[in-house]
């Protein structure tokens, strides 16, 4: 095949997205039909905030329902009246890669919703809860919201007082009050109990379509979001909240199941962050009606890949200042738990030094039959502002007989914000590109969306992203890239003089097995690597001598930031942390992050897992990983937030810190424990239902 180098640039009118799948939006059809989800309406949105008409004093976004509404339909954004959560987020979205947020909701016609601009419309509906209620938001995918362990008052009332389905039919046209999707109420929860008899199934029967042609996820036994929520706020563990359920109020969000099924995350920001401001305005709403400030702790299972865990990526500076808000505006405390992450074992993550002459040949090996695309990130570990030109040279070289033959890579230096696709031409005289791209390289600029105090406004780090379109579809013609073992070879770009250290990061997002049922992983490559110790058992020293494959820095991206809780994985029944469970510190742009605390996820070594609420009929499930110990953490957290209510209230950030009810356990090192674990108590063992 005829190949040729295409080079693209960010501009004004032409936002560069920090993740290449702008670029690739059409995999989109493939990746969908690998998650059962295809035929649905994709969109792509780039946030753009350099608007031709824009100089300076931008209305800030995602704060209203209106601007959520009219962020989604690409519409003006209407000025807001009041400060909102996220307003210094982003005013501080101006320029880099990263500074153009890719929202891309992946959902039927019917979920779109057209809302009401008049006054009194679009008004949060929430119940009336007691004055000294602790508010719990879960966001995730698949929360079956009428099993058992989410009822109360012997089954007849739900623990929910919303829920926002993302991808479901929208039916309040134009009250809705969210962009797209549905919100369940509390009323309407119970109401359509009422009619379905309390039978879930009738239940879930009877609901407006969800996704593809009305084929919700209640359809599995098993579901990541219902085990988690159910750990985090259900019946049946004989605590306070079962004490109290209406104290405890849940207000959820299920993100739409296509955009789970994206294996590296790159189309879930902007669903999450919508969630976030959802679980904050219904909390608020609340509070007004009972004339009480509440605290807040949201439960996040997501584990995302790549670089970040300094409170500088997306997701996490908008949780950070959430957070941040909440404390100023109401003076009472908010929390987010999130998982430490599932990728200890998983040769995600890699450092290496470079120099004038001395490149490092990293080796990317991409399974077969992968339906999803593939993407590493390659930083800089040196903080500054923005350059012109990349101070990296990044050449790739597909697997040997893979029969794909590149031209010679355009010459070095690369502009900042530059993409390089290697496409087809369709004959010999024409630069028109068809087909897949075989893959593509990205230079570009992370900018510090939370720079810490004292630093230069727009300091950042420099970010090169590989990235592989899926190697698999469902039309054979397509000229695919292949898979196997590809090379990926860092130098320093010309006129670089000084050594340079490198973080190396593969993304993945571990979504459930029923989402993406294919699970196909691309892992870094080293002969050095040791998998297993000399007893062996897993390895689970960070580094291994010679080698440059690391577990140090396998954390999650959206870990680090001050207020943010991240809980690793151990076992119940003994003294031992996972051998899977994701280690700190961050790595050279992150050495700050690291695990805050972890809890009981699996029985035992032979019996992993915890049991949880399953899907269907009041069942349950065991599921494990560090998703599962998270919300054991945002049971106990929000127990001991539920205090403040009686506490001298002087200080909502520094109340109930995890060091005054997390227990240290020997010989954990400090990166993969944290101050210590959540002590397995009977209570927490006890999974029967009321």
């Amino acid at each position: 095949m005829t190949l040729f180098w295409r080079q693209d640039r960010a501009g004004p009118l032409r936002p560069l997205p920090r993740h290449p799948s702008a670029h690739w939006w059409y995999t989109l059809d493939d990746e969908l039909r690998a998650a059962g989800e295809e035929g649905l309406n994709t969109r792509l949105l780039a946030l753009d905030l350099e608007a031709p008409d824009a100089v300076a004093g931008l209305p800030p976004l995602l704060l209203t329902t209106d601007q959520g509404q009219a962020l989604h339909k690409g519409l003006p954004l209407p000025d807001q009246e009041e400060e909102g959560p996220l307003d210094t987020l982003m005013a501080r979205m101006r320029d880099g890669l990263r500074d153009r947020t890719l929202i891309a909701p992946v959902l039927p016609d019917a979920a779109d919703c057209t809302l009401a601009t008049g006054p009194g419309t679009g008004a949060a509906e929430v119940p009336l809860v007691p004055k000294d209620s602790t508010v719990i938001g879960v966001i995730d995918d698949g929360i079956a919201f009428a099993h058992p362990a989410f009822r109360m008052d012997a089954g007849q009332r739900s623990r929910f007082a919303s829920l926002w389905q993302q991808d479901a039919q929208c039916l309040r046209a134009g009250s809705a009050d969210v962009p797209f999707g549905h919100v369940f109420s509390r009323a309407e929860i119970e109401q359509r109990l009422q009619e379905a008899g309390y039978d879930e199934d009738r239940f879930y029967r009877n609901l407006p379509p969800i996704g593809k042609k009305g084929s919700g996820p209640f359809r599995y036994r098993r579901l990541h979001g219902t085990h988690v929520a159910d750990l985090a706020a259900g019946a049946g563990r004989g605590d306070e909240m079962d004490a109290a359920p209406e104290k405890f109020p849940i207000v959820a969000v299920n993100l739409p199941t296509a955009m789970v099924s994206d294996t590296a995350a790159t189309f879930m920001a902007g669903a999450m962050i919508l969630g976030v401001h959802d679980i904050m305005r219904r909390t608020e709403a609340m509070m007004r009606a009972a004339d009480a400030a509440f605290p807040l702790i949201i439960n996040l299972s997501f584990g995302l890949g790549g670089v970040g865990k300094n409170g500088g990526h997306l997701v996490a500076s908008a949780l950070e200042q959430a957070m941040a808000y909440w404390h100023r505006r109401h003076k009472v405390p908010m929390r987010v738990v999130l998982p430490a992450g599932n990728t200890l074992q998983s040769r995600l993550a890699a450092h290496a030094n470079i120099a004038p002459g001395r490149p490092h040949r990293a080796v990317l090996r991409v399974a077969p039959d992968n339906r999803g695309s593939t993407y590493m990130e390659i930083a800089v570990s040196q903080r500054g502002l923005k350059p012109d030109y990349s101070s990296l040279s990044v050449k790739v070289t597909p697997p040997t007989g893979a029969g794909v033959f590149a031209p010679a890579m355009p010459k070095a230096p690369i502009r900042i914000d530059t993409a390089l696709q290697l496409v087809m031409k369709k004959d010999q005289s024409s630069a028109t590109d068809k087909g897949f791209a075989q893959f593509g390289i990205y230079h570009g600029f992370q900018r510090d969306f939370s720079p810490v105090d004292g630093a230069v406004e727009g300091t950042g780090v420099e970010i090169v992203t590989v990235a592989l379109p899926p190697n698999a579809a469902a039309d054979p013609y397509r000229p695919l890239p292949p898979c196997g073992d590809w090379i990926v070879e860092i130098a320093l770009a010309p006129g670089q003089t000084e050594a340079r250290d490198i973080e190396l990061l593969v993304l993945r997002n571990d979504v459930p097995r029923q989402i993406n049922p294919l699970r196909q992983r691309s892992t870094l490559v080293d002969p050095a690597y040791r998998s297993f110790d000399d007893d062996g058992f897993p390895e689970t020293e960070l580094h291994t001598t010679g080698c440059s494959i690391t577990r140090a820095g396998t954390l999650n991206a959206l870990s680090g930031g001050a207020q943010l809780v991240t809980v690793a994985a151990s076992f119940v029944r003994r003294e031992q942390l996972g051998d899977y469970s994701s280690a700190g510190p961050g790595g050279p742009l992150a050495e700050g992050a690291t695990v805050s605390l972890h809890a009981c996820a699996d029985d035992g070594p032979a019996l992993r897992g915890r049991l949880g609420a399953g899907s269907r009929s009041g069942s349950r499930v065991r599921m494990s990983g560090t998703s599962v110990a998270a919300p054991l953490v945002t049971r106990r957290l929000a127990q001991e937030l539920a205090k403040w209510h009686q506490s001298a209230k002087d200080d909502p950030a520094g109340f109930a810190p995890v060091q005054s009810f997390a227990s240290r356990a020997p010989h954990h090192p400090a990166e993969r424990s944290g101050v210590g674990g959540l002590p397995p108590d009977e209570a927490s063992l006890d999974h029967s239902f009321n």
